[in-house]
């Protein structure tokens, strides 16, 4: 059986979904309402937290495995909680998909500076000197 995962951090890039579960996934355009996307303080990736009216664009995972959320459940970490969300996806439908989304009692390790993949992409290719 397989699952959705709504990404809207690092793993929307596809080289980086794959290297953490070591195979290719199917990703689409979807959106997630209700929640904003901001830093985390001291690092280069996001969280989201739940926020009244709050919309954050990602990719919706598909064909998720049991063992495949293992591996990303580990990769994530301690600092969020993996739940089911509601996800807006391609033609309008909505789809129940798994998120990884940072809890309110943690909420104080995000910033208040908002999260795009393309600035993330832009930084790693100039530390790396690509």
């Amino acid at each position: 059986m397989s699952d959705h995962l709504f990404c809207y951090g690092t793993l929307m890039e596809p080289r980086i979904l794959e290297a953490v579960t070591g195979k290719q996934l199917m990703l689409q355009k979807a959106e997630l309402e209700g929640y904003a996307r901001y830093l985390v303080k001291g690092e280069d990736y996001p969280g989201v937290v739940q926020e009244s009216g709050g919309l954050t664009e990602g990719k919706l995972c598909l064909g998720i495995t049991a063992r495949d959320l293992k591996i990303i459940d580990r990769f994530e970490g301690d600092l969020y909680r993996r739940q089911l969300v509601r996800v807006k996806a391609a033609y309008n439908r909505t789809v129940n998909a798994w998120c990884y989304v940072v809890p309110r009692r943690a909420s104080m390790r995000l910033s208040k500076q908002g999260w795009e993949l393309d600035d993330y992409r832009d930084k790693f290719m100039r530390r790396h000197g690509m």
